[in-house]
C-alpha cells in the first residue's frame, strides 16, 4: 500500500551530465542527509510514499533512491521519461524523433529495469511515465500524436502518467 503519497517531487535534479560533477561543486553524502532527514520529516507527518518525476538525464539516481528509501522506510517511486523535448541527452536526439524507439526504452524501464546516468542497466523498474511537453509549442499535431501515444503506452503497461502542462509552467512562473 502506498498510503499518504507525496505525487510529483524531484528528490535529485540537475542537468543532463550532472552526475559528472565532481564533489567538491556537489557533495551526495551532504545531499543524502538532507533529503533523508526530509523524508523523515514527511514520514512523521503520515507519509508513506515520494513519487519522483525526475526523468531520465536530470539527475535521476537509482542507488541513491534505494539508500534513501531504505534508510527512511518512504517508498520512493521512480519514473521513466524526459521532462521536455529540449533535456534529451544529445546521444539520444536522433533516436527521440523514432516513435518505436522513446516507446520502447520507456516500456524496458517500466519492465525490466531503469538506465543509471551513467548508463548501466538496473533491475529497479520504473513505476509512472513523466511525459514532458514538446519545445514545438505551434506543432499541435505533434503535441497531440505524443500525447496519445503516452497514454496508450501508460495503458498497455499498467503505468501512470504524470505531466507538466503549460498553463501550470505559466503559473509556476507568474508566482517568481
Amino acid at each position: 500500500s502506498l498510503g499518504v503519497t507525496a505525487v510529483h517531487e524531484h528528490l535529485l535534479f540537475g542537468l543532463p551530465g550532472s552526475e559528472h560533477v565532481s564533489q567538491e561543486v556537489f557533495n551526495r553524502a551532504i545531499a543524502f542527509e538532507r533529503i533523508k532527514n526530509g523524508l523523515l520529516d514527511f514520514k512523521r507527518l503520515g507519509g508513506q510514499s515520494i513519487v519522483d518525476c525526475t526523468g531520465m538525464p536530470m539527475g535521476r539516481d537509482i542507488d541513491f533512491y534505494q539508500a534513501l528509501s531504505r534508510a527512511t522506510g518512504v517508498n520512493i517511486i521512480a519514473c521513466t521519461g524526459f521532462v521536455e523535448e529540449r533535456v534529451i541527452p544529445p546521444r539520444l536526439v536522433p533516436q527521440s524523433k523514432d516513435v518505436d524507439f522513446v516507446a520502447g526504452l520507456f516500456v524496458g524501464e517500466l519492465t525490466e529495469g531503469m538506465i543509471t546516468g551513467l548508463m548501466r542497466k538496473t533491475t529497479v523498474r520504473a513505476g509512472i511515465i513523466e511525459a514532458g511537453r514538446n519545445s514545438d509549442q505551434k506543432n499541435t499535431h505533434a503535441k497531440a500524436t505524443a500525447g496519445i501515444s503516452t497514454a496508450c503506452l501508460a495503458r498497455s503497461n499498467g503505468a501512470a502518467v504524470s505531466s507538466i502542462s503549460p498553463i501550470a509552467q505559466k503559473l509556476g512562473k507568474a508566482r517568481r
